[in-house]
């Protein structure tokens, strides 16, 4: 027999729909990941990468690897979490006349698709 105990925080806490904690088309790190993202403020920017670092600094090598993340990110983005747009930099800016991708992150899918079982298809990590 498994007992959940659960605290009643007051501050510092993220609410994430249920649909979304068992959405079965979602790996366990991926759900983690977005646990994780959704938790942040507002404006936080990180990517699989930079989070990959830190939990080699929290960790070690029992920290999740880049590919693993990568991987999570992709998930993610393939199931309608975490959307992607590029958008040119102003001219005058640094790096003005390039490209900026901005991924967006929701704590439902953003695709319309129905949570469930996996839908084909396969989702790549493209960097900017």
């Amino acid at each position: 027999m498994l007992i959940v105990e659960r605290s009643k925080p007051k501050k510092n806490f993220a609410q994430i729909p249920n649909q979304t904690i068992f959405d079965g088309r979602l790996s366990r790190l991926a759900r983690q990941v977005l646990s994780e993202l959704i938790a942040r403020p507002p404006g936080w920017q990180a990517t699989a990468d930079s989070m990959a670092d830190d939990g080699k600094k929290e960790r070690g090598p029992k920290a999740e690897s880049r590919r693993a993340l990568r991987a999570a990110f992709a998930e993610l983005e393939e199931c309608g979490y975490m959307v992607r747009t590029r958008s040119r930099i102003p001219k005058g800016q640094p790096n003005g006349g390039g490209f900026m991708t901005t991924l967006t992150v929701y704590d439902v899918p953003q695709n319309g698709q129905n949570q469930g079982g996996r839908n084909g298809g396969v989702g790549r990590w493209v960097d900017s």
